[in-house]
């Protein structure tokens, strides 16, 4: 329930911090500071860095759109936040083996507890003393997952919609 709510809160902040990021009077008004020399000039140096660093966030998430345009790229956005902590909460989940499948050095030098239905519960094992179990239990742990695996393809996928949103031809130009 905590990662679900800390979850929710991330989600909520990183759509403020892209509905600020496409606000028009704000780019504005940064962009007036900015253009202002003498203004600029007198700023201290990181506050200098830090202007031209929002500028800089403001023209690749879309200020320059028209509403919709903001809005919809808010969304994509919404969507690529979404998938990044999917992503991220699938590398904390345990890999389920069957005993037959689990490798014999995991069960020799290691204690393996097992789910009721009688699978392996096998986590990545990286302050353990024998450096085979560190390498299998790594291996196995961090095996190709066809779930993760369509959660990058839409993330990319996600990421190239929001780009050619911008109007960039790619997500590398971005």
């Amino acid at each position: 329930q905590f990662r679900e709510e800390a979850s929710r809160c991330s989600l909520q902040l990183l759509r403020l911090t892209e509905e600020l990021n496409v606000n028009q009077t704000l780019h504005s008004y940064l962009a007036a500071v900015i253009d202002s020399e003498d203004e600029f000039r007198a700023m201290p140096e990181q506050a200098q860095r830090t202007a031209q660093l929002l500028m800089n966030d403001f023209e690749i998430s879309g200020v320059h759109l028209n509403e919709e345009g903001r809005q919809q790229c808010v969304a994509i956005d919404q969507q690529l936040q979404v998938l990044k902590l999917q992503i991220l909460s699938t590398f904390h989940e345990p890999v389920l083996l069957r005993p037959r499948a689990l490798p014999q050095v995991l069960g020799v030098y290691s204690s393996i507890p097992t789910t009721a239905e009688g699978n392996c519960i096998i986590v990545y094992q990286s302050d353990h003393y024998h450096p085979k179990v560190r390498r299998k239990s790594y291996d196995v742990y961090y095996q190709h997952s066809a779930k993760r695996a369509s959660l990058v393809y839409n993330l990319l996928t996600c990421r190239n919609a929001l780009a050619t949103a911008i109007g960039y031809s790619c997500f590398a130009e971005r």
